[in-house]
This record gives structure tokens, sequence and C-alpha cells, in this order.
């Protein structure tokens, strides 16, 4: 299935933009570490399986849980939280990228799980 290069939707100017599928893509296929940080309310809907969840409104009660060796890929519902996350991790020293919707994430990760098991083993 052939990614996009655009950003899925432009962020506002209190977060930052979110990356395209293809620099998505990327990252997760080299094992970034996925950050849900939608509402509890968001999370109800699923949460995608490694990922971990950490309302916006917890990070700097959490942040300290998270990997400061690896870029953190963020992602919500519609794109601003994950945002602003991002430039909250980043003032804090983290490499975090905003990667978009919770949708297109989970699309994402399938398609890598599903290309990583038709490797010969």
């Amino acid at each position: 299935m052939p990614q996009s290069d655009k950003p899925v939707t432009p962020a506002p100017k209190d977060a930052a933009a979110a990356i395209t599928e293809a620099e998505a893509a990327d990252l997760i296929s080299r094992g970034a570490y996925l950050l849900d940080v939608r509402t509890r309310m968001g999370s109800m809907f699923g949460v995608i399986p490694g990922a971990r969840w950490m309302p916006l409104a917890r990070l700097w009660e959490c942040f300290h849980e998270l990997p400061p060796d690896k870029p953190i890929l963020t992602y919500c519902r519609t794109v601003r939280r994950a945002g602003k996350a991002t430039l909250e991790l980043e003032d804090v020293g983290f490499h975090a990228v905003n990667g978009g919707r919770f949708k297109t994430i989970a699309k994402l990760v399938k398609a890598n799980a599903a290309s990583a098991a038709a490797l010969p083993r």
C-alpha cells in the first residue's frame, strides 16, 4: 500500500507538526517507542499492542518512565495532543516526533507486523 508523503493533518501553532506516514512507518520499523497520549475515553477504543498509554495531562508526572535512548513516536485521535506532547518531550531532551492519528499508527504497526511475519526464518 503506498504511503503518503504529506502530513496527515496540519498541527496547530502550539504543537509540533505531524510527520508523514512514510516517516512514521520507517520509525516503527526501526523500533520507535510508541506513546499514545489520548484521553482515557480515547483509549477505550483500544491501545496499539506494545504502545504505552500516557494521557497528555499526566505526561509531566510520568515522563521519567520513558526511554531516553529511543525515538518516541507520539500519537492521538486528532494530532493536536500528540503535537503538544512532542514539544513537551523535546523541551526536556527526548527525541520525540508527532506520529499523527491513532488510526494511521495502528494501520502502520499492523502492516509492519505483517511484513516481519512474512520474512523467512
